[in-house]
């Protein structure tokens, strides 16, 4: 969300466990409009995100007939004419929710929105995900948000020859001067 200029509010890992990705979903819509997910949506056992947050909303899963066209589609490219069963899962998409292209590989991205609130679900696999935020995610957060979208500016200023504490002394003086939106680190490397 930085790329929007908007600061992450909190990050949390948890398995491949229904209940657990239920537990910090239903933790972060508590903190924040938007909820990134990312992982779990593959074709096996070990991919549990869409079926728990269908749960999760109560809303049924329905084979998308577009993406599972599109996975086949995929298979053929490839040269492989076998479609494997276990693929379907990957065009399965909760009642009402938007499907995000994924220009990568084979699992959709997930945009579902619930009272304002919104759960964003996109495969975990770096390249995909990276390239679904960068083309689709972060557009429609922003044209989501609108006006409430600001930019959020980093500035990193190094310095050399002071101690850690004597710079943290000054900053402190400067500190209270400073707009209540503005906030200083000082972080030694």
């Amino acid at each position: 969300l930085a790329s929007l200029g908007v600061p992450a509010t909190k990050r949390v890992v948890v398995g491949d466990d229904p209940e657990s990705i239920q537990t910090a979903v239903s933790e972060g819509l508590c903190l924040a409009d938007i909820v990134l997910v990312t992982g779990g949506l593959g074709p096996t056992a070990a991919d549990p995100t869409r079926p728990a947050i269908a749960h999760l909303f109560g809303l049924r899963l329905e084979v998308d007939q577009a993406v599972l066209a599109d996975l086949r589609e995929r298979f053929r490219a490839r040269g492989l004419d076998d479609f494997p069963t276990s693929n379907v899962v990957q065009a399965e998409v909760p009642r009402g929710a938007a499907v995000i292209p994924n220009t990568r590989g084979g699992a959709p991205g997930l945009w579902i929105e619930r009272e304002e609130q919104i759960v964003v679900l996109m495969p975990g696999v770096p390249r995909e995900v990276y390239q679904m935020y960068e083309a689709e995610v972060q557009h429609r957060i922003r044209a989501h948000l609108g006006a409430r979208v600001e930019p959020w500016v980093h500035r990193t200023f190094h310095t050399t020859g002071i101690a850690e504490s004597v710079l943290g002394e000054h900053l402190d003086v400067v500190a209270p001067e400073l707009p209540e939106e503005v906030s200083l680190a000082s972080l030694p490397y």
